[in-house]
């Protein structure tokens, strides 16, 4: 029996080709003090390059790159990785903070469903 995952299998969407596949600072590599100090290396379009300035996620996408290549499918693991830690820290949060496992949980399990999480897990350049 095949495991499906909707966000895994995809070509990559939306805005990936801009900030991950043309992008020669992610494809190519730059200095590190670049993706800091450089805004052209967030996006192989110029608008784009503009638009957001997120050097942490383009440092990310160069070493998912450099160490599994340019598939989409290494990004929607990662994606999913990073996810279900994030479900994680929640849970952990909310059960140190609160006092009732069970409401913990099922506010934990609430936030994980939220319709808002599909972006980030569906398309790459939402690392």
């Amino acid at each position: 029996m095949a495991l499906y995952v909707p966000s895994l299998g995809h070509d990559f969407v939306i805005d990936d080709a801009y900030y991950i596949v043309d992008n020669d600072a992610v494809t190519r590599g730059a200095p590190l003090a670049d993706y800091f100090l450089d805004r052209g290396t967030t996006a192989s379009r110029a608008d784009f390059a503009w638009q957001s300035y997120r050097p942490v996620r383009t440092v990310a996408f160069r070493a998912l790159v450099a160490g599994f290549g340019a598939r989409p499918l290494v990004f929607g693991i990662a994606n999913l990785l990073l996810y279900a830690l994030a479900i994680a820290l929640v849970a952990g949060l909310l059960l140190r903070v609160g006092g009732d496992r069970a409401a913990a949980l099922a506010a934990t399990a609430l936030w994980a469903l939220l319709p808002v999480h599909v972006e980030p897990v569906a398309y790459a350049s939402a690392l």
